[in-house]
């Protein structure tokens, strides 16, 4: 839901600079309500950035892999770590708990591509406000 008030925050933002802009009238007065709008979105950006970065943390990363060893499935974890792969081992899941782990998976890719678009945001940003 925090996703759809964003971009319906962004748009109306959007919205009415590219009507002042299309006005020409940039007096003072509204260079100052336009700073101060710009200067509320990117404070709001970043603290948006920041909650997503504690949420990918808490979240595990990489891939599920499952491997068939002897007539038994086991799971492992696969991701990078610098540039080494790693393959941690999780051993034997019940599906509940394969569910909830892909799960979280899912929503850290989800967040991470999030906070890509918001530290994009926040960029065309701070070019703005100088």
């Amino acid at each position: 839901m925090s996703t759809l008030i964003y971009c319906i925050y962004t748009f109306f933002t959007r919205l009415i600079l590219f009507f002042i802009y299309l006005s020409g009238n940039l007096k003072e007065d509204t260079m100052k309500i336009l700073n101060g709008v710009l200067n509320e979105e990117l404070d709001r950006l970043n603290q948006l950035k920041k909650n997503y970065e504690i949420q990918i943390v808490k979240l595990p990363k990489g891939s599920l892999i499952r491997k068939n060893v002897k007539g038994n499935i086991y799971y492992y974890l696969n991701y990078r770590q610098e540039k080494k792969k790693i393959f941690k081992y999780i051993g034997k899941l019940p599906n509940k708990e394969l569910e909830n782990l892909l799960d979280k998976i899912e929503d850290r890719r989800k967040l991470e591509k999030l906070n890509k678009q918001v530290k994009k945001d926040i960029k065309k940003l701070e070019k703005m406000i100088k």
